[in-house]
C-alpha cells in the first residue's frame, strides 16, 4: 500500500479587499457630488499552478487588482451606480485575463450629504453621514 495522497485543488479566489475610493464629480463649475466606496473584489479561475506547482505566472497581483479599481473609478461615468460599477470592474477582470472564470465583487457605498447653509444646500460641501 502506498503512503503518498493526490492532493487537488477544489476551489480558490483571491483578490484585494477594503479598497477605498473617494471621486467628486463636477456637474458644472459651481455644482459637485462626493462618492465614496470600499470595493471588494475576489478573482476565480485558474490558478491551480500557483498552488499546486509554485508557478505563480497566471497570478493577477493584488495591487494591480487595486490599481484597476482606481483607474476604473476615475474613467467611470456609473460610480454613483455601484451596480453598474461592479458591472464594469467584473467585466473588465473577465474581459482582459482569459484564465479569470469568476469576478467576485462587493461595493459599500458611504453617504455623503450635503451641508445645509440657511435652508439652501450647498453646492460643494459636503460631510460624512454616518446615521441610520
Amino acid at each position: 500500500m502506498s503512503n503518498s495522497t493526490t492532493a487537488y485543488l477544489k476551489k480558490q479566489a483571491y483578490g484585494k479587499t477594503k479598497v477605498r475610493v473617494t471621486k467628486v464629480i463636477r456637474h458644472t463649475k459651481e455644482w459637485h457630488d462626493v462618492v465614496e466606496l470600499t470595493c471588494q473584489v475576489l478573482l476565480d479561475g485558474k490558478f491551480e499552478t500557483s498552488y499546486t506547482e509554485a508557478d505563480n505566472s497566471s497570478i493577477v497581483p493584488t495591487d494591480t487588482v487595486k490599481n484597476t479599481i482606481y483607474v476604473l473609478a476615475k474613467k467611470s461615468n456609473h460610480v454613483q451606480t455601484i451596480e453598474r460599477f461592479g458591472y464594469e470592474i467584473g467585466q473588465h477582470f473577465i474581459n482582459r485575463y482569459s484564465h479569470v472564470d469568476d469576478v467576485h465583487i462587493k461595493i459599500i457605498q458611504h453617504r455623503w450629504t450635503r451641508v445645509n447653509i440657511d435652508g439652501q444646500l450647498h453646492p460643494h460641501s459636503f460631510f460624512r453621514d454616518v446615521s441610520p
